[in-house]
């Protein structure tokens, strides 16, 4: 009877350590970015009301981007939305700091002459190779 209390305990125990551990936050987008000759465009494969939607910007090309959509203007890290994000370019390539809905702060990747990338709640991918940020 002993044995079956203690083995009964441990089990208990065993549950109540992997229930407190805490859950590395779930994906909630996938988008598509790339690089055009005016700017870039991107589409969401998952998580988005919208499915494509293009930027054109010649210079600096600071854009908020989240679930619905562009915003019409940084709105300096908020949304209201279940993920969001702010894509810039940067000397050597492009970056995208991340407001809500994301495990990572801001990502950066440069581009050679394509530059296509897949990012997603915990970072991004470009051709095939994930990089994560800080």
């Amino acid at each position: 009877m002993r044995r079956i209390l203690v083995a009964m305990a441990s089990v208990v125990g065993v549950v109540a350590l992997v229930a407190a551990r805490p859950a590395r936050p779930i994906n909630r987008f996938s988008v598509t970015l790339e690089r055009t000759s005016r700017g870039w465009k991107a589409q969401c494969d998952s998580g988005c009301s919208w499915t494509e939607l293009s930027v054109s910007c010649p210079e600096n090309c600071r854009t908020q981007i989240d679930a619905d959509g562009v915003a019409g203007s940084v709105k300096e890290g908020k949304t209201e939305s279940a993920f969001g994000m702010v894509i810039s370019r940067t000397a050597k390539g492009w970056q995208a700091e991340g407001i809500v809905g994301t495990d990572w702060k801001k990502v950066r990747w440069t581009c050679a002459i394509s530059c296509k990338v897949k990012l997603d709640g915990s970072g991004v991918e470009v051709g095939g190779v994930g990089l994560f940020g800080g």
